[in-house]
């Protein structure tokens, strides 16, 4: 009966400094998630009015986009929307055009369009508008990913790549903002978080 009891005991014991064991390894593992998620380089909204250039670029260079071909007109081209209708660039005249390059295959690409689709619904009463265009991928891979994704925004096809290679495009997504004149305001290589607030306010401004 001592022997057992003794057992008992130790068995007691052993399963208590388990689950301490448990207690300070899960407290360790929430503390190191704490740290790294707080070392994680996210762009702090900037206090500014965004009236003047010098502003709009300290503002736009914050969220990391590229402004080095800025003020760069982009020549006419024509595509083909994913529903049969064929534009041209320069109908878009008038609007801040969001053109993003992607593929379905592109996990990044596909990680920012949930995104894309809230800005395009935020922004549907201005001056705005989101084409994006399907880089070097047969027109039957992306309706099968639409007919999966039914993102609402403008699908375009660059089956052939020429309109992508003739842009630069070097990597996806990449993604150009262009003003009402077609001219290059911001240039974006690699996802980004399209829904924060500040962009989405940024947008909407220069979109009125």
């Amino acid at each position: 009966m001592s022997n057992f009891l003794a057992k008992h005991s130790n068995n007691s014991k052993m399963i208590f400094s388990l689950n301490k064991a448990i207690r300070k390894l899960s407290c360790f593992l929430l503390l190191a998630s704490f740290l790294i998620s707080s070392c994680e380089k996210s762009p702090e909204t900037p206090a500014m009015k965004l009236d003047s250039k010098q502003e709009i670029n300290a503002f736009l260079e914050n969220y990391f986009l590229d402004l080095t071909q800025q003020g760069e007109k982009i020549d006419n081209f024509s595509y083909r929307l994913l529903s049969g209708k064929t534009e041209e660039l320069d109908s878009n005249q008038g609007k801040i055009l969001f053109l993003n390059f992607w593929a379905t295959w592109c996990v990044p690409c596909k990680k920012e369009m949930p995104d894309m689709e809230e800005l395009h619904h935020l922004l549907k009463d201005t001056q705005f508008r989101i084409i994006s265009i399907s880089y070097s991928e047969e027109e039957k891979k992306v309706k099968e990913f639409i007919d999966l994704y039914p993102y609402s925004f403008d699908i375009a096809l660059d089956s052939d790549g020429k309109i992508g290679t003739k842009l630069g495009v070097s990597g996806l997504p990449t993604t150009y903002i262009l003003d009402k004149n077609l001219n290059i305001i911001a240039k974006a290589m690699g996802p980004r978080k399209w829904q924060d607030k500040s962009v989405i306010a940024f947008l909407k401004k220069i979109s009125g």
